[in-house]
């Protein structure tokens, strides 16, 4: 017998005192199972993730010796679940034994004299036990495999599709700064922008779904108010409202409700929520978001109400299982991976709170219900959470953008030169470094899979150029999982945007960086 590590033979190790080791050995070899004596405890606890069967004299149940076979076993990976046969001592089962089966779980009890047949029969088991333990092993270990390819296929697939969305925000965001006077030119544009938003929340939703299930996802807490965080998701969805026609109401109280949380993630789970309210509610249909502190249970409540299609009462307990879609073609129709929900479920919990589904059936609305604790009041007994920066006026600067996308480079460098900047545009690594120490950027932006050097080497190397070791660094990727953030940091980036970016988002990071570095020379 063989398994996928090299283990050749099933190899049965026994620990008894005399000859019974030997004895043991040689009955189970004439059985055609491979066999091995101990000589002490640790020899037989050697490599247990390796071993098929252990078997065990009642005598070397000593403390220490019971304490060294518990500490060896503790540590077996799930899918381990090592069989042990006990052989006791003459006259019964002794409190030894019954010890280890308490401590040690997949354990067998033999009494002496023990009887050939039946202990053939309690190893065969036991080896049956361990081949399937094997195969779960081969499972689990493809399955980690099977998702690690995915996860990459995913990360991969997101860069791809990002970058022709790059220039397309960019370019939207170019025309917004024109003088548009053509009706059908200002809705074309709105309804680029609508399209872009939704693509982009796809890819985000399909790389969100699988860090949460995988249980990689880093929240970035903070002490925010959710009444500003709802109002922001409320303008997120808004134009998706209108599309549909429908009645958007949106009650807030106006005094702030501190909460401990990710703004980022709630703002999402906010979103999602409307966002398959809006889907799943007819044109010209009611939806209502109301946010409030329940009392006294210091909770803030967020309830989201429409007058929608309602959910069956079949499919109302999977609402939040992955992929779960309550009506596969009226889904399709609006579009939607079947991942919102299970997103919202997923970071809710990380919050410590809670999610509910109701619905009176098919044709009846739905009610979404999100309970969060409320943040505590601060020590010092100062206020509330801090609200949104002061507008701050522009101030031009000399910006280094390194990107090989030429239609990305040329609409993002249009659009930062409609707000007064000066920008250099490069797209390769190897240009950025011969232009930089001469051009001496306030900001560099920098993409990140660039050809030859990629944009971290490019990031370092610009570090130690005098002319830009204090200039603004920004990684422009479309890779943007835990893994190439902490890349960014480690190469000296100090922020690290996602494409397609909204240039509002960058505006503001030039804008801050030229504020707090106002009396440089120009």
């Amino acid at each position: 017998m063989s398994d996928r590590d090299g283990v050749a033979t099933v190899r049965v190790r026994v620990l008894a005192p005399g000859r019974d080791g030997t004895l043991t050995c040689q009955v189970l070899s004439s059985a055609q199972i491979d066999c091995v004596t101990a000589a002490t405890v640790e020899e037989l606890c050697r490599d247990p993730q390796d071993s098929w069967v252990l078997i065990v004299a009642e005598e070397a149940l000593t403390r220490p010796g019971m304490d060294l076979i518990v500490d060896r076993l503790s540590g077996q990976p799930p899918w381990s679940d090592l069989p042990i046969i006990v052989v006791t001592r003459p006259g019964g089962r002794a409190g030894q034994a019954m010890r280890a089966v308490g401590a040690l779980g997949n354990v067998s009890v033999l009494d002496r004299p023990v009887c050939i047949d039946a202990l053939v029969t309690a190893v065969r088991a036991g080896i049956r036990a361990r081949r399937r333990q094997f195969q779960l092993r081969d499972v689990l270990r493809d399955r980690a495999e099977a998702d690690r390819r995915k996860d990459e296929f995913l990360a991969m697939l997101a860069h791809e599709l990002r970058n022709p969305l790059a220039p397309i925000r960019s370019g939207v965001g170019l025309m917004r700064m024109l003088d548009l006077r053509d009706p059908d030119l200002v809705e074309t544009c709105e309804i680029l922008d609508r399209q872009v938003r939704h693509m982009s929340r796809l890819i985000d939703d399909l790389l969100d779904v699988s860090r949460i299930t995988r249980g990689t996802i880093q929240l970035r807490k903070a002490r925010v108010d959710l009444i500003e965080v709802a109002r922001q998701a409320a303008r997120m969805v808004g134009p998706a409202m209108d599309g549909r026609g429908h009645d958007f109401v949106c009650s807030l109280p106006a005094s702030p409700l501190p909460i401990e949380a990710d703004p980022t993630r709630i703002e999402q789970v906010i979103a999602n929520v409307l966002a398959n309210a809006a889907k799943y509610t007819e044109p010209g249909g009611t939806v209502r978001l109301t946010v409030e502190e329940a009392a006294p249970a210091q909770t803030a409540v967020i309830r989201v109400e429409d007058n929608g299609v309602g959910i069956d009462p079949q499919v109302l307990p999977r609402i939040f299982d992955l992929f779960a879609q309550a009506d596969r073609t009226l889904d399709r129709a609006q579009g939607g991976l079947g991942v919102g929900l299970t997103i919202v479920h997923r970071l809710v919990a990380l919050h410590g709170g809670t999610v509910e589904a109701r619905s009176d059936g098919p044709g009846r609305g739905t009610t979404m219900v999100v309970r969060l604790p409320v943040a505590s009041e601060p020590a010092d007994g100062s206020g509330s959470p801090d609200g949104p920066a002061g507008a701050t006026t522009a101030r031009a600067s000399r910006i280094l953008l390194v990107e090989d996308n030429h239609d990305a480079a040329d609409m993002l460098a249009r659009a930062l030169r409609r707000h007064g900047h000066d920008v250099c545009v490069v797209h390769d690594g190897t240009a950025a470094l011969e232009t930089a120490p001469e051009f001496r950027p306030h900001a560099i932006l920098t993409d990140i899979g660039l050809p030859g050097m990629d944009g971290f080497e490019v990031a370092r190397r610009l570090r130690r150029e005098p002319n830009c070791a204090s200039s603004l660094l920004v990684a422009i990727s479309g890779y943007g999982q835990a893994e190439d953030r902490r890349m960014s940091r480690e190469a000296g980036c100090d922020h690290h945007l996602i494409k397609p970016i909204q240039i509002d988002e960058l505006i503001g990071l030039l804008d801050r960086a030229s504020h707090a570095d106002g009396d440089r020379s120009r």
